[in-house]
């Protein structure tokens, strides 16, 4: 038998990760304010007190999570990439796939699922996400300008088209498909899949295209 083998699959989790992992479960389960370090600690299987030796205090484990999701999402808004992609086949469904690819990261990666969840349903309680959700929001909107500019300036729609109501029509679309699947969990309704959210980003794309032009 490999012993290398065997070796890899009992490696376990770092207690700081699992304490992440199990305040994640909390937080989007129960809410952040209804969540305390005992809870935490009870489903990893440690003492309190242990946490402290990895967190300072329960805001410290949040935060950190948010720093793992800002962290993980800054490749999305790589401007040369953007423009490459963009000059090589600037075409709806190039633009689609551009604008669909961090909702598909969410759909596919379930760690920060849940916690782009959490954000929305933290805000609509007690608004605590109020700087990070405006931060966002700017990286959200700028993104998607620069789509649209960088479509006028390769003659792909016309150079009279509003750069910035554009933005905002995929920005707010995105966010109202966010908000209305927190309002869709929190009511136990049947939550929208990915592939109901992309034809309605596929429909919005194909408009711009459509009235770019005109």
């Amino acid at each position: 038998m490999d012993d290398n083998s065997s070796n890899l699959d009992a490696i376990e989790i770092p207690t700081k990760q699992r304490i992440i992992n199990a305040a994640l479960e909390l937080f989007s389960a129960n809410g952040y304010s209804e969540t305390s370090i005992r809870d935490i600690a009870a489903i990893v299987g440690i003492r309190s007190g242990s946490i402290y030796a990895h967190f300072s205090s329960k805001e410290e484990i949040l935060w950190s999570m948010l720093n793992d999701y800002s962290e993980s999402t800054k490749g999305y808004f790589h401007i040369d990439d953007l423009m490459e992609i963009l000059q090589d086949s600037p075409t709806v469904e190039t633009v689609y796939e551009l604008v669909i690819a961090f909702p598909r990261y969410l759909s596919e990666n379930a760690y920060f699922s849940k916690l782009f969840h959490l954000v929305h349903q933290e805000q609509h309680r007690n608004d605590m996400f109020g700087n990070f959700e405006v931060v966002r929001c700017q990286a959200g909107l700028k993104y998607y300008s620069m789509i649209v500019e960088t479509l006028k300036k390769l003659h792909v729609i016309a150079d009279n088209v509003e750069s910035s109501h554009w933005s905002w029509a995929i920005l707010g679309v995105m966010y109202m498909q966010s908000h209305l699947t927190v309002i869709q969990t929190r009511l136990n309704l049947e939550v929208d899949t990915f592939e109901e959210v992309a034809v309605n980003v596929h429909y919005l794309i194909e408009m711009l295209f459509k009235t770019g032009k005109l």
